[in-house]
């Protein structure tokens, strides 16, 4: 990955790492990663700092969310409800798994929330149970048709 980082810049063009953060294979659809997993924190965590130890952005796209009713998120949810329980989750998340690891790696590091326009309710909604997570860039992407005429 790092030879691939220096030919771009070699070029003139600056490189950035990116994330998509969901688990599954073609025809499972869309699974989150389990954020109360202990092994799958882990897993997400290490793959954050791996690529924060090689670029100075990290982009995660707007499948950086939290869809998983396992057991043991049943159990840890308690008396919460799926919203409050999964807004608590992902600020501690975006706080602990990706901006103070990708900064504990890289000082210099900028994570970065790219959503497209159709889901940005879905994504900050997602991320701001009481305000934004502190560091992570929250970059609304507009989708156009740019074709001719």
């Amino acid at each position: 990955m790092r030879k691939v980082k220096q030919f771009f810049e070699s070029k003139g063009i600056k490189a950035s790492g990116a994330i998509m953060a969901y688990l599954g294979a073609p025809g499972d659809g869309i699974r989150s990663f389990c954020w109360t997993n202990p092994e799958q924190r882990e897993r997400f965590r290490k793959i954050v700092a791996s690529t924060a130890g090689i670029f100075d952005e990290i982009i995660f796209d707007d499948l950086f969310m939290f869809n998983c009713r396992c057991e043991l998120c049943q159990r840890a949810r308690g008396n919460k409800s799926w919203t409050e329980y999964r807004l608590e989750v992902m600020k501690e998340v975006g706080e602990n798994l990706v901006v103070k690891n990708a900064k504990s790696v890289n000082p210099k590091i900028q994570p970065d929330l790219q959503t497209a326009e159709l889901v940005r309710p879905v994504s900050v909604f997602r991320l701001q149970p009481g305000g934004p997570v502190q560091g992570l860039r929250h970059d609304l992407c507009r989708h156009r048709n740019q074709g001719p005429g």
